[in-house]
């Protein structure tokens, strides 16, 4: 893991990533808070790294923006590339493809994403208690 970017180099490069997929969908930073129901202030702090992103965020951002989850994390060293040979994340990535739920009853979306919103959690906990 040592050829991973610094967390905050992380931050900056999904903040850039999503003000370019947000240009594309041709979204202004207030229209894409109404959406999701945060402030266009929010999305300037997540467009310039000095807020981070949760998982539930991406896979909410992706959805209004019709993107995949993946496309953030293009061109972000040491993710889908080839350096590891065969067994890379690259000669996986037609494996990697984020599963598309808005065509599903609504009911299921919420579950899934009420399961994404406490992974993360679970994941932040058990994060606190090794520090």
């Amino acid at each position: 893991m040592d050829d991973l970017p610094e967390s905050y180099e992380i931050d900056i490069h999904l903040g850039r990533r999503l003000r370019d997929l947000r240009q594309r969908a041709s979204l202004p930073m207030s229209v894409l808070g109404e959406q999701l129901g945060i402030s266009h202030q929010q999305i300037y702090k997540y467009e310039s790294g000095s807020n981070r992103l949760s998982t539930s965020g991406l896979v909410r951002l992706a959805r209004v923006l019709g993107a995949e989850v993946s496309e953030f994390f293009e061109g972000l060293p040491g993710f889908l590339s080839s350096e590891k040979g065969a067994g890379s994340l690259q000669a996986q990535h037609s494996s990697l493809h984020v599963v598309r739920v808005d065509h599903l009853p609504p009911i299921i979306q919420k579950r899934l994403a009420d399961l994404v919103d406490a992974i993360v959690k679970s994941s932040e906990r058990d994060a606190l208690q090794d520090q």
